[in-house]
């Protein structure tokens, strides 16, 4: 059995974050606030022995990746597998007033008992199920390609990281800007667990 050591983390925080505006697949930038917690989450993962980073291609993980790269001497790959959910024409748009306008979504989004939990969109928008299905082909290649590597980290979105580890964990986790969790990946049966 070979197990790795995977840390993932959210970047940094945004004009978007701070205004409370839906980003999803939308390019932004780390405001000064974010760089400043990019900083600090690379403080934070000084003795993680963590060996190379994958980050979505968005600019606010990759740049919160580059930093943390920067601070723990490592190289960084990119994925556009690691890109937030897209969530359609709902992009750009103020939390409060999407909540409005798809009430329905929202209830079956965060209800996991729901059949339609992992299924359900907003037009033009990806479900959970695209968004676990390609970050999780995105995570494994990066794992075999980097397999003499022990301890691994990942770059990305609050929206994909909730999608992902409900899947693996069963849990609802929610992650502020430059939060982290510690993972166990077993690659021989693909498996995410805590250690």
């Amino acid at each position: 059995m070979s197990i790795k050591t995977l840390y993932m983390f959210r970047h940094g925080e945004t004009d978007w974050n701070l205004n409370d505006l839906l980003q999803g697949s939308s390019d932004t930038s780390l405001n000064k606030t974010g760089l400043a917690q990019a900083e600090e989450l690379a403080k934070n993962l000084t003795d993680s022995k963590i060996e190379t980073i994958l980050s979505s291609d968005l600019e606010r993980a990759h740049t919160t990746a580059k930093i943390v790269a920067s601070h723990l001497d490592i190289d960084i790959e990119t994925s556009e597998g690691l890109r937030e959910t897209h969530f359609g024409e709902t992009e750009g748009g103020y939390w409060p007033d999407i909540k409005e306008k798809y009430p329905e979504f929202f209830e079956i989004l965060y209800d996991f008992d729901h059949p339609d939990c992992f299924h359900a969109s907003v037009p033009g928008g990806e479900s959970r199920h695209q968004t676990f299905t390609r970050s999780s082909k995105a995570i494994k290649d990066f794992v075999q390609k980097n397999k003499d590597a022990q301890t691994l980290a990942i770059s990305t979105h609050g929206a994909l990281l909730n999608t992902f580890l409900v899947k693996h964990l069963n849990e609802n986790l929610r992650f502020g800007n430059c939060e982290f969790i510690k993972l166990h990946y077993d690659t021989d049966y693909d498996q995410i667990f805590k250690p």
